[in-house]
């Protein structure tokens, strides 16, 4: 099918794509915000001085991911798929 990838989808697709025992969030950081999805809008600080926005959704997607048990945490900042 041709629908929409989600940001999860592609987050999903950035960790089973790496071919090392672990991906890092900063990996995952910059993989991201080269994808289509990531508009002026997500590069821009959710509040002055704070992160970028496309680094929270990384960070909500991963949680999400690791919830529907399609990813684990191994360690702070590093992710694999199960």
């Amino acid at each position: 099918s041709n629908k929409m990838e989600t940001w999860n989808d592609k987050i999903y697709k950035i960790i089973e794509q790496s071919n090392r025992p672990f991906i890092t969030l900063k990996e995952i950081y910059e993989k991201i915000k080269q994808d289509k999805l990531v508009t002026k809008y997500h590069l821009e600080p959710w509040k002055p001085g704070k992160q970028p926005r496309y680094e929270c959704w990384t960070r909500r997607c991963l949680t999400k991911l690791i919830n529907e048990k399609r990813i684990k945490r191994v360690a702070t900042g590093k992710y694999t798929r199960m």
